[in-house]
């Protein structure tokens, strides 16, 4: 990793840092509110919830005050501006699952609330996957329009992805994994490429996208 690319994560966690007070609070919040018997997990939740929270907070900033331009002036390539969002998404995801694992572990062993223990690794790797793919979904679109139009779109990526996310869901429920004889490594190694796929053509597109945009 060159040293501007890194300076550029680096920016971002510098002028979140405020904002990981508040990202603490409010994963507590959704995990304690959502931890009820039978209900939909509150660690996927949570960790889909402040990543994606954490990246939208980003890219508003940078819109806010206009980011793109003061960058373009300087001698830092657009490939290079697009690679630090896309590396700071999903270090702002393992960040949030890191969260998600210290308070569910705190809240199981000081008995704080009932049903909430540490998150396992089967929930981590959704909340991994699930929140990748909204990243994906959502940063080609911001960097074709910017954020203040793309905010406006929102809404819309989101149900798409998510209708996509629950619709891929219910039907490996549906077909059983089991019943297409595929073990658990093979799916794994399936997930893992589909991820790569998706990310390569999510970010050549922001890429091109972004390399098209006037500032």
């Amino acid at each position: 990793m060159s040293g501007t690319l890194f300076n550029l994560i680096l920016k971002d966690l510098a002028l979140q840092k405020k904002m990981l007070v508040f990202l603490v609070f409010f994963v507590v919040l959704l995990m304690f509110s959502l931890s009820t018997e039978g209900g939909a997990s509150p660690y996927i939740t949570a960790t889909v919830g402040a990543s994606v929270f954490w990246t939208l907070s980003v890219c508003s900033y940078e819109g806010f005050y206009k980011s793109d331009r003061l960058f373009a002036s300087l001698p830092i390539s657009r490939n290079e501006m697009v690679r630090s969002r896309y590396l700071g998404g999903v270090l702002a995801l393992l960040i949030a699952i890191a969260i998600v694992a210290v308070i569910g572990f705190l809240a199981s062993a000081l008995g704080m609330k009932e049903g909430l223990r540490g998150i396992t690794t089967s929930e981590a790797l959704i909340s991994f996957l699930t929140a990748s793919f909204l990243l994906f979904g959502y940063l080609p679109v911001y960097f074709k329009v910017g954020y203040l139009k793309s905010r406006m779109l929102n809404i819309v990526v989101f149900a798409i992805l998510g209708v996509v996310i629950a619709g891929i869901s219910l039907l490996m429920d549906a077909i059983g994994v089991t019943s297409l004889g595929i073990s658990t490594t093979a799916m794994v190694l399936i997930v893992l490429v589909l991820w790569i796929i998706l990310g390569l053509v999510s970010y050549t597109l922001a890429t091109r996208f972004f390399a098209k945009r006037a500032l």
